[in-house]
């Protein structure tokens, strides 16, 4: 392996932003930081912790067991659309 410009060990290259194995080096910046995008305003999600009946949690987790996308979020979310008749707000 052969060292960046910058740095004179490749195996101490982490100082500039750039690893071993990724020649040519990458400054940090020029990196893609990845992940999701931030949601729009209105559809972040908020932590809202609610206390539950033991058997309605436990009828939720067996809904997770057989299904991993069916958690918790996702059942009480789609019960209070049904029950209010809710819809999400519309993209400004």
């Amino acid at each position: 392996m052969k060292p960046c410009a910058r740095c004179v060990t490749p195996a101490k290259c982490g100082i500039h932003g750039c690893c071993p194995g990724t020649w040519p080096a990458e400054t940090a910046t020029e990196k893609s930081k990845g992940g999701r995008p931030p949601a729009p305003p209105g559809m972040r999600r908020v932590n809202v912790p609610v206390r539950l009946p033991e058997w309605m949690v436990e009828w939720m987790t067996a809904q997770w067991v057989d299904d991993p996308d069916k958690t918790a979020t996702v059942l009480i979310e789609a019960a209070l659309l049904k029950a209010y008749k809710l819809r999400p707000p519309r993209a400004p």
